[in-house]
Parts: C-alpha cells; sequence; structure tokens
C-alpha cells in the first residue's frame, strides 16, 4: 500500500481543491477501531437480553418466549451496531466515526463540505458490496484503483475520505528529530 496523494484534487470543471484523500492504511487503521466499537456493541445486545431472561420466571413458556425474545433482540442489536454505528456517528459528527475521528479523518462530498443524510445512508448500505467477495476485497480494490481512494459506496454516494488538516495518520510518516542538544 502507499500514501495518499498529496497534490490538490482537480474537478471536472478545472477548479482545485485542497483535499486530500485518505490512504489506505489509515483507513483500515480508523475501521479496525470502529470494528472494535462495533464488537462491544454487539456483545452488550447479547449480554442484556441474556440478563433479563435471567431474571424472568422459570416456566417452560416463559423461557422459550424469552428465548425468541433474546434471539430478535441479539439480531436487531447487531444489525444496528454494524449498520447503525458508522450511519449515526458520521451524520453526527460531521462525516466521522471514534475511528475516523482517531486517525484524523472525515467522509466529506466531493466539495469538502460534511456528506448529506442521503449520500451517508448510500455510501453504508454500498457497504455490503465493498465487504464481497471476503473482508472487503472490492472495496479494498476499488480504493487502490481509484486516484481519489473511493469505494464503490463513496463514488456511488459522491464521497471521499480525506485526511484533515494537521492530523497525521498511519500512512504518513513522523519528521525525523534530532536528539542532540
Amino acid at each position: 500500500m502507499h500514501a495518499a496523494p498529496t497534490s490538490p484534487l482537480i474537478l471536472e470543471e478545472g477548479g482545485r481543491l485542497d483535499l486530500h484523500p485518505a490512504g489506505l492504511a489509515t483507513r483500515l487503521v480508523a475501521r479496525a477501531v470502529d470494528g472494535l466499537c462495533q464488537v462491544v456493541l454487539a456483545g452488550a445486545c447479547l449480554l442484556l437480553p441474556a440478563l433479563m431472561i435471567e431474571r424472568m420466571a422459570a416456566s417452560t413458556q416463559t423461557e422459550a418466549t424469552a428465548r425468541v425474545l433474546l434471539l430478535v433482540l441479539a439480531v436487531l442489536g447487531i444489525l444496528a451496531s454494524a449498520w447503525l454505528y458508522p450511519v449515526l456517528f458520521e451524520l453526527l459528527w460531521r462525516g466521522q466515526t471514534p475511528g475516523k475521528r482517531m486517525m484524523g479523518l472525515a467522509v466529506t462530498d466531493e466539495q469538502g463540505r460534511a456528506p448529506s443524510p442521503p449520500a451517508v445512508v448510500i455510501r453504508n448500505l454500498l457497504l455490503l458490496v465493498d465487504l464481497l467477495p471476503a473482508l472487503g476485497l472490492v472495496g479494498l480494490l476499488a480504493a487502490s484503483i481509484d486516484p481519489r481512494r473511493r469505494r464503490v459506496g463513496d463514488m456511488v454516494a459522491g464521497t471521499l475520505v480525506i485526511q484533515r488538516r494537521g492530523a497525521r495518520g498511519a500512512d504518513e510518516r513522523p519528521a525525523r528529530t534530532s536528539t542532540l542538544r
């Protein structure tokens, strides 16, 4: 993997924007952080219904109903943590999730503004395509080929993941400093 381009984006209309697409390694680290947060949320979605069942009466009918309730709540919770997590954070935190914020990344529209709600929904719905056939191969390939490092969801939604000014991501090497005094 190589670092994200550092030159400004050239718009089709001939204008220039000083947006620097995020590199793949930085995006993967941000995704790993978000994945960890989502696993914790999914675990809570499994644990809470299990604790509720424990407290319910031990009758056979109530226990069977409780098990169905656990399954439904667990599936809904896992789906919510997988899909609603990035959607809600990107909407409420102006294009950032906790992982993106930690790595100095943000999702923007092609003009550098916070993404619109429909764009956030579209890019996250298409995450399913980007994750195909296994472990994100389609999204990784698309981002590797595209000069703006966009995955399929970003291309369709008209969004871009950028490295914010002043933020150093995993793709950038720290400047060497001398320790001599």
